[in-house]
């Protein structure tokens, strides 16, 4: 609903954000996703979408979560391959090189500059679906992650024994 059409329902449910997504039976908020997080919303559609179904039909649900799982999992993917493509040296980071919002993040943006590498960057903050994502994606647990021609680098410390080596 356009929430600005229905202030009451909006302030009954406390809205915040735009978009927000309340799952609700009757009048009783289920759960609640603020903002855009697409594979949460998929998460929470699954779990209550068919809740009442039983029997043979639970098996035909299950098999329809798992195939609405990996096309949200395939999506993610692609959405970080053209990310981590954006530009032939890419960052990861928390905040951007001119505010970062880490120690580590704003030591990898000074080695870069210093270095007068040119880079693209993506504020990890901004993108929760992203930043848990990348981790699973690259197998590596911590930002930032610094990328060339597509292909992960490592972290700081792979960055700073490059730069010294």
């Amino acid at each position: 609903i356009e929430a600005e059409n229905f202030p009451e329902i909006s302030e009954a449910f406390e809205i915040s954000a735009v978009p927000t997504v309340i799952f609700a039976k009757g009048n009783k908020a289920l759960d609640r996703v603020d903002g855009v997080n697409a594979a949460k919303i998929t998460q929470l559609v699954i779990k209550y979408g068919d809740s009442d179904l039983t029997g043979a039909n639970s098996t035909a649900t299950r098999a329809t979560q798992a195939t609405l799982s990996a096309e949200v999992k395939q999506d993610l993917n692609t959405r970080l391959k053209e990310l981590i493509n954006r530009a032939p040296v890419m960052v990861f980071i928390k905040g951007t090189p001119f505010q970062p919002r880490c120690g580590f993040s704003k030591q990898i943006i000074n080695i870069l500059n210093e270095n007068s590498i040119k880079y693209g960057y993506f504020d990890i903050l901004t993108d929760e679906e992203v930043r848990q994502g990348l981790k699973e994606y690259s197998d590596w647990p911590t930002y930032p992650q610094l990328y060339v021609n597509g292909e992960l680098i490592g972290g700081l410390d792979i960055v700073k024994d490059m730069v010294e080596q």
